[in-house]
């Protein structure tokens, strides 16, 4: 019998951008396109290996935020409380048993996420846009790797 192989995730690298144009050039942004397209391809598969390597998924949840609630919970995630615009504590169903794990969470807008209390049983998170103002977005995938055994 053959043992499967075991991806290794290789880490990212930063994009060496094409030096732009004095004017706008189209020709420029397709080759900055094709630059990001390829980064964001590499971005990604870092990701799903992650997932499918040995570290433990602990939490994953899809999230609305502008109703505050779970719209599907596909791990340990219990409920979610709503602290203020921008602002919530997603509960775990079981606690965690390592306080060491790397929540991931990708908002559907331009904006970015900042984890302001993470522990055992919850982790706390706000959302901005991309002015720094609080915001509720509608969709927010939540992505907890590491944490332990649950």
């Amino acid at each position: 019998m053959i043992a499967p192989k075991k991806l290794v995730p290789l880490p990212t690298k930063a994009p060496n951008l094409p030096i732009p144009p004095v004017g706008y050039s189209q020709l420029y942004v397709e080759q900055l396109l094709d630059v990001l397209r390829l980064y964001f391809n590499q971005v990604d598969n870092l990701s799903y290996a992650l997932l499918e390597s040995s570290f433990t998924t602990a939490v994953v949840a899809l999230i609305d935020g502008t109703n505050a609630s779970i719209t599907n919970n596909l791990n340990n995630a219990q409920y979610l409380t709503k602290n203020g615009t921008g602002d919530y504590t997603l509960t775990f169903t079981q606690p965690l048993s390592q306080s060491t794990y790397a929540p991931q969470i990708t908002l559907g807008g331009i904006g970015f996420a900042e984890v302001v209390n993470p522990q055992l049983d919850s982790i706390r998170f706000k959302t901005y846009d991309s002015t720094s103002v609080a915001t509720d977005f509608s969709y927010i995938s939540l992505v907890i790797i590491g944490g332990g055994a649950i």
